[in-house]
């Protein structure tokens, strides 16, 4: 569902272009799908649900954004809303259009937080073309980093695998730790530093990099 508030008058033909950067109508989530890159799903007409006034202005199009492997992808995914024939809509009228995500098979490759500056919506209005602008509020999809307390405020959300990439101290890839460090980057992980005594790793290396220099804990 989608509301705004034109700022002229839009009339027959012209049409308002909503970008959803990360949806796609193809049958899977996540970055792991078996697809190569330009694979994904189909462009084609939107199904408006019924039951929303509003819905009887427009036709509605999907256009379909491309895959990127490996990466949240599907960056030119766009819904289009062309006004039909003796319709317009009024300078400051609340519009709001829903589309049946279900029937239409739109959702979300991943995770998204709320308020996503990429979601934008434009106007080709002879009376005053309106570029890509952000909506004031978008709702959050999915889980994020929920049942990781949002990291904790000490790591960022990976949005696609739903896990924490924790900074450094707190359980990054670069930390060296021994003992086991939560996911959710609550805990510190202790300074490392040369080991005080350690065994030989090889003819001419010893005293490994390892926490509190070996000697704390």
């Amino acid at each position: 569902m989608v509301s705004f508030r034109p700022a002229m008058s839009i009339v027959a033909a012209e049409k308002i272009v909503i970008t959803l950067p990360g949806f796609t109508n193809s049958d899977f989530t996540g970055i792991n799908a078996i697809l190569s890159p330009g694979e994904g799903g189909s462009s084609g007409a939107l199904i408006l649900e019924s039951l929303s006034y509003n819905n009887a202005l427009f036709d509605g199009f999907w256009t379909e954004g491309n895959y990127v492997d490996g990466e949240a992808g599907f960056t030119g995914s766009k819904i289009e809303l062309t006004l039909k024939p003796s319709q317009h809509l009024t300078p400051g009228v609340l519009y709001t259009v829903t589309v049946g995500g279900y029937a239409n098979k739109i959702g979300s490759q991943c995770s998204m937080h709320k308020n996503n500056q990429g979601i934008t919506i434009e106007t080709n209005a002879v009376l005053g073309a309106v570029v890509q602008t952000p909506f004031v509020r978008t709702v959050a999809i999915g889980n994020a980093c929920k049942h990781l307390n949002y990291c904790n405020k000490n790591g960022t959300c990976d949005l696609c695998q739903e896990m924490c990439i924790c900074f450094p101290g707190h359980g990054a890839s670069s930390d060296i730790y021994e003992n086991y460090v939560p996911r959710d980057c609550s805990a510190r992980v202790c300074p490392k530093s040369f080991a005080w005594a350690s065994l030989p790793t090889g003819p001419t290396s010893s005293h490994i990099l390892t926490e509190c220099s070996g000697a704390g804990r």
